[in-house]
């Protein structure tokens, strides 16, 4: 069963709440801070929790969102996640069947098994599903959270001028084809939010972990410990004896940057052959 909750009953940074989006404004720049109050309700109406650090002159919004939001959002965008219980063999690559020891080229994170749309009702049949740390990778968390930030309405959050009897206007109010559902596209068109970006994972191989873990109220190391998955990948890509973990990039940079280093990989791998004729020809040419 999924709850829905919203509320913060812990130190929200950096490792008991993952943080999946950060936007930016500026704290002495008060010109839009009227669509940022709408935008931030309809976050909050939404089920996103949201909490601010300051650093002048900037203001961070801390946007994280709910695993039970996840969820519905993955639902409604009908995300594939991995079933129980019902594994299958990777398939060697077509180009490389014949070649010996081909079994060299399977990436050491290879997918095995039967991924399918998710659906709520049948949530009980996920791998992971009971663990809300491990069941949405970084990858599908920000993209989950980027999807609601850009489809949220903030429309109906936004009061009517008492003297007018309209809405306040905006910089795209007199456009015919105007935006219904005014996210964070619009608020960055209206420069409301400057800018916004994704946080990494905390790790241990982060260079600010050991300075965190000195000035932390509560032991860190219970909630990292379990499921680092930048350590994990870093020690998994540094080997130079296996192919690249092309599943383990996926997950935590996206299928655009997995697929960006599959063909890095394969395109490697083709100039072999004619690096070696190239090396021998270079060889005998000098003789």
């Amino acid at each position: 069963m999924v709850f829905h909750s919203n509320e913060v009953d812990y130190p929200y940074f950096p490792f008991r709440i993952k943080i999946d989006f950060v936007l930016v404004s500026r704290t002495d720049d008060l010109s839009r801070q009227y669509h940022r109050s709408a935008f931030e309700k309809a976050l909050k109406a939404e089920g996103l929790i949201i909490l601010y650090e300051v650093v002048n002159p900037f203001l961070f919004t801390l946007i994280s969102c709910p695993f039970w939001r996840l969820c519905k959002e993955s639902e409604k965008e009908q995300l594939y996640f991995p079933l129980k219980k019902i594994l299958t063999e990777p398939d060697l690559p077509s180009c490389i069947i014949s070649i010996p020891h081909s079994a060299f080229f399977i990436a050491p994170d290879s997918v095995n098994f039967v991924n399918v749309p998710f659906d709520l009702s049948h949530s009980h049949l996920y791998i992971d599903f009971e663990d809300e740390k491990k069941f949405f990778s970084s990858c599908q968390r920000n993209l989950l959270t980027y999807q609601i930030l850009c489809d949220v309405d903030i429309n109906m959050f936004i009061e009517r001028n008492e003297n007018e009897g309209r809405r306040r206007s905006s910089l795209i109010d007199d456009d015919p084809d105007l935006i219904k559902k005014k996210g964070l596209i619009f608020m960055l068109m209206e420069k409301a939010i400057p800018d916004g970006f994704i946080l990494h994972d905390p790790s241990e191989g982060d260079a600010q972990y050991k300075k965190i873990k000195e000035n932390a109220m509560m032991d860190v190391n219970q909630f990292i410990q379990d499921f680092d998955p930048r350590l994990s990948l870093s020690r998994i890509w540094s080997n130079w004896f296996k192919t690249q973990p092309l599943n383990s990039i996926k997950n935590y940079f996206g299928e655009a940057i997995g697929f960006y280093f599959a063909w890095e990989g394969t395109f490697c791998t083709l100039l072999w052959p004619s690096s070696i004729v190239g090396i021998a020809v270079f060889v005998l040419w000098t003789i």
